[in-house]
């Protein structure tokens, strides 16, 4: 197995086509707009003849450069509504639609493209997945503006879909995605000396829900209740 695997060996892959699954044999593709992205983890590794061979198999597949980009820019994606409809148990139209609760939603994707700048990664676009246009918006666009964009992009991606996290809850599983979104921007906001308490707040909370050290029934329908919470890890150092 480790000469199957190893440096050169493995190429990095984004997949935005969004599946549900109906049973352990019975996989649902919700939208047919989205696609694969595929990217070298060492320098001049080649992924062409890959390409093209999802292509031949009928699935939209591009090539990006960096695949640190290609992660942080699909990561970037799924956090939207994602950490803050699962702790308020509510859907992220809803989220997106209050203005307290779209404010943190606005922070805490800001804070995350603070921490790909100063690791100098560039956001990219994925397969029927416009994060350059969601990065431009977040810096260029008044919040109010922003507000009826983001939402609209939340309700025709999500559909009538609760997010992952979400369902990582209801599945009773110990374990949460936010590992690997919000907890791990705050990891490495602390490694490159970018602050990044809004990540913090929502990765801890969500853990702390998730692993039972908080009753979910204290965040569920209560906006203002985690709004406040997280103003406590603003405050901090």
């Amino acid at each position: 197995m480790i000469k199957q695997l190893g440096p050169g060996r493995v190429i990095a892959g984004s997949l935005t086509t969004p599946v549900s699954r109906i049973a352990p044999d019975h996989i649902v593709v919700e939208r047919d707009n989205r696609g694969l992205a595929l990217a070298p983890t060492e320098r001049g590794q080649k992924i062409g003849p890959w390409i093209n061979l999802f292509r031949e198999a009928g699935l939209e597949t591009i090539g990006i450069r960096h695949y640190q980009s290609m992660k942080w820019s699909k990561a970037l994606l799924n956090m939207i509504g994602n950490a803050t409809s699962a702790i308020l148990n509510r859907h992220p139209s809803v989220i997106y639609k209050y203005r307290p609760t779209f404010d943190l939603e606005v922070d805490m994707l800001k804070e995350t493209l603070a921490v790909m700048r100063r690791l100098k990664l560039k956001v990219v676009d994925l397969p029927g997945t416009p994060a350059t246009r969601l990065a431009r918006a977040l810096t260029l666009v008044p919040r109010a503006l922003t507000q009826s964009i983001l939402s609209g992009m939340v309700t025709e991606g999500r559909g009538n879909k609760m997010p992952s996290f979400h369902l990582d809850i209801i599945s009773g599983r110990k374990k949460n995605e936010v590992l690997y979104h919000n907890v791990a921007v705050a990891e490495a906001g602390r490694s490159v000396g970018v602050r990044t308490p809004v990540n913090e707040a929502l990765g801890h909370i969500l853990l702390q829900i998730v692993q039972g050290e908080v009753d979910w029934n204290e965040y569920q329908g209560q906006p203002q209740h985690l709004v406040a919470q997280v103003k406590q890890y603003r405050r901090r150092g």
